[in-house]
């Protein structure tokens, strides 16, 4: 959140902002802190918020120091694959960097199989259940009277 000390509050207000006319003590949660030139106490809000600036330098050195060994990493990658092409024959390298690609290629195409098998297996389950659905089951009534049906007949079966 953004903390600007000023006199004159606007009528118009940047969101994500806290505007104050004292200065009372530095807000928790600042992430940055716009004075006033004419503001009354800027010497006591630029040295209560004195952290801020240092954490901005902070971050600074930090995305440098990403920035420096990020070039590091891919300086050492070229040179490790010119080593490769020089330490291995050219040809050999070259069935080698065909082969992974065959392989990727490969790979990509198994995983567009698997997402084809899988949305027809999910076509097919929601099939099944709308199937499962239309299906009529017995309810209880109907069984006992089935059953009840099928023991008159066997009792009215003559017996030998």
């Amino acid at each position: 959140m953004k903390v600007i000390y000023t006199n004159d509050i606007p009528t118009i207000r940047l969101p994500d902002a806290c505007y104050r006319t004292t200065f009372l003590g530095p807000i928790v949660g600042a992430t940055s802190v716009e004075i006033d030139e004419d503001f009354p106490d800027a010497d006591l809000v630029e040295e209560a918020y004195g952290y801020l600036a240092l954490q901005q330098t902070s971050i600074i050195s930090d995305q440098t120091t990403l920035i420096e060994d990020h070039e590091k990493l891919i300086a050492e990658n070229e040179q490790l694959q010119a080593r490769l092409k020089e330490s291995v024959p050219q040809g050999v390298y070259d069935e080698v960097c065909q082969e992974r690609t065959r392989l990727e290629q490969e790979i990509v195409g198994i995983k567009n199989d698997l997402e084809k098998v899988t949305a027809e297996r999910d076509a097919l389950k929601s099939q099944v259940l709308e199937l499962e659905a239309k299906v009529k089951k017995p309810t209880a009534a109907e069984l006992k009277a089935a059953k009840a049906a099928e023991d008159a007949a066997k009792l009215e079966e003559p017996k030998e």
